[in-house]
């Protein structure tokens, strides 16, 4: 049975594979689908991610990942693009969605 919920959790199943996989870089596709579908469930898994990402030679999928927070665009989106993070190249991209989203 399909409902609202299950295009979510599928597109939540598949990044998850692709980050079992080390998410390589030709697999950006799995991190950019639960922006399509995304809400605040969304945002909620993703930042924690987003935070660790860098310091695990994952910049570019940290930066991706606040790209899908921007297109999310909720309240709770911007508070999780927002919030303070621990290395200065994340740093410079948070601004620069934050700026994109006050536009």
């Amino acid at each position: 049975m399909c409902n609202e919920a299950s295009p979510v959790r599928f597109a939540w199943g598949v990044l998850d594979l692709r980050i079992a996989g080390g998410m390589p870089a030709k697999d950006v596709w799995a991190l950019l689908s639960p922006d399509v579908l995304g809400d605040d469930g969304t945002v909620a898994r993703l930042v924690p991610l987003i935070r660790t990402w860098p310091g695990q030679s994952q910049h570019h999928n940290a930066v991706n990942g606040l790209d899908v927070l921007a297109r999310v665009g909720t309240d709770v989106a911007l508070i999780g693009i927002a919030q303070r993070v621990k290395f200065k190249a994340l740093e410079q991209r948070v601004t620069e969605r934050i700026s994109d989203i006050a536009e």
